[in-house]
């Protein structure tokens, strides 16, 4: 097939499936020696936004932009050339053409408007619709159905059916983005329905679902849902169950520095937290986690699941990595043969904090564009993991806490990084007849 002149009208969520092409998540070019060294020299360039994305050199303003989606730059006319056959081919180029029309239909559904202007097909449209509405409602659906079935939420959930009757799920490091304000259904429409299932399954009366975060806004909703028993299950029974929705403006640490009677979670959400990225310093809001609660992990790279997972480990936050993550790990290492890493807590046989990791089945359709390697593609929360928490032992953090006392304010956060994407960088969402992505 040639992409780049041949329309193909397929469902978004399937195209790269039938296209049998995986989501190219790292196409940006970074072995060339060029790029090598300006990356050396200054590790903070953004490739195809502020430096040649073939070549790091810095733009002018002669630079030229990717003619077909207007989103990439070059120095000039063959680097541009040069690099349509390499990353920002004609795959990479379509998908990020159809993030100009998402980012659009997300700025009028933000205004309440509509694109029926006819600049754009009414195909178009909806398909662009289904496309962010699917990665508003992959933030419940992921929530709900991964604590539903994962074997590790399971003690949890039976606790709540037996004794309390209530569910707190903390969401740590919230922004607008799990608690959005716009779209169709509405936040507490979606969670309400995905929380369903889970609250008539395991008998549960209320649900309390805690969103903070510095980036996280303030708001107090409470709730009802009812559900008549219906079905093939049989430990299903007809009754209600409340949810209440806080979102807190806030420090996750914090929370529990003030006198306030807070409950601690009985599950820890964190979608897409970049423990590793520099700007943030999760520490403080883990120590806050109670050792033995599940929590649930997502990123929007396989690479980002893999160093969040190994920080967790470094951090004594875990006690072994995932099956999959420590096989990855030990093939790299002893491809490099330092002979350097301890497996001692990463061994795939101890199963016994449920620890897991895939890719997320519930992710939305929405491709989003890196914001520092500019071929660099991904979906929010495609990847997962998870298991029980644990800290440090009390020697550990005396001897951590003796090395540095000093930390800076700003560090001090619940981080909130579920837009800031890869730093090189419902089952699914039911998917929508009619609705298309042209490429």
């Amino acid at each position: 097939l040639n992409y780049s002149k041949q329309i193909i009208t397929i469902p978004m969520c399937d195209l790269l499936e039938e296209l049998n092409i995986p989501l190219p998540e790292q196409q940006t070019s970074t072995d060339d020696l060029l790029i090598v060294k300006a990356l050396e020299a200054n590790p903070n360039i953004c490739l195809g936004f502020d430096a040649c994305l073939n070549c790091a050199k810095s733009l002018s303003k002669s630079s030229k932009t990717c003619r077909q989606c207007g989103r990439v730059s070059y120095c000039s006319s063959k680097c541009r050339d040069d690099d349509s056959k390499k990353g920002h081919g004609a795959v990479v180029c379509s998908l990020l053409k159809l993030c100009n029309e998402d980012e659009a239909e997300e700025e009028l559904d933000e205004k309440e408007g509509s694109r029926g202007n006819g600049s754009t097909s009414t195909t178009r449209i909806e398909a662009s619709q289904y496309r962010v509405q699917s990665e508003r409602e992959s933030y419940p659906a992921t929530l709900a159905n991964i604590i539903m079935d994962g074997p590790v939420y399971q003690k949890v959930l039976h606790t709540c059916a037996n004794k309390a009757k209530s569910l707190t799920i903390h969401i740590v490091g919230a922004s607008d983005a799990e608690l959005w304000e716009y779209g169709s259904p509405n936040v507490y429409e979606a969670y309400s329905e995905a929380l369903t299932e889970l609250a008539e399954t395991h008998k549960i009366s209320r649900i309390n679902l805690v969103f903070v975060g510095p980036e996280c806004r303030s708001v107090v909703k409470e709730v009802g849902v009812k559900f008549d028993g219906s079905g093939e299950d049989n430990n299903k029974c007809g009754g209600s169950c409340r949810i209440l929705f806080e979102g807190l403006k806030d420090n996750y640490e914090d929370l529990f520095k003030s006198r306030s009677k807070r409950s601690a979670a009985d599950i820890v959400v964190l979608f897409n937290p970049g423990f590793t990225c520099q700007d943030y310093n999760w520490k403080f809001a883990l120590r806050c986690i109670k050792t033995g609660t599940p929590i649930v992990v997502t990123t929007n790279t396989e690479m980002e699941a893999i160093m969040d997972a190994q920080y967790l480990l470094d951090q004594r936050f875990i006690k072994n990595l995932p099956k999959m993550i420590a096989e990855m790990v030990r093939a790299e290492d002893d491809e490099n043969d330092d002979g350097e890493h301890d497996f001692s807590n990463d061994s795939a046989e101890n199963d016994d904090e449920g620890m897991f990791f895939g890719e997320n089945p519930y992710a939305g359709s929405r491709v989003r564009q890196s914001g520092t390697m500019g071929n660099d593609l991904y979906i929010k929360s495609k990847w997962m993991f998870g298991g029980l928490f644990c800290k440090k032992s009390s020697s550990n953090e005396a001897a951590e806490a003796s090395v540095g006392k000093k930390r800076d304010a700003r560090d001090s956060v619940g981080a909130s990084t579920t837009n800031a994407g890869p730093q090189s960088v419902e089952n699914k969402p039911k998917k929508q007849k009619g609705n298309y992505a042209l490429i």
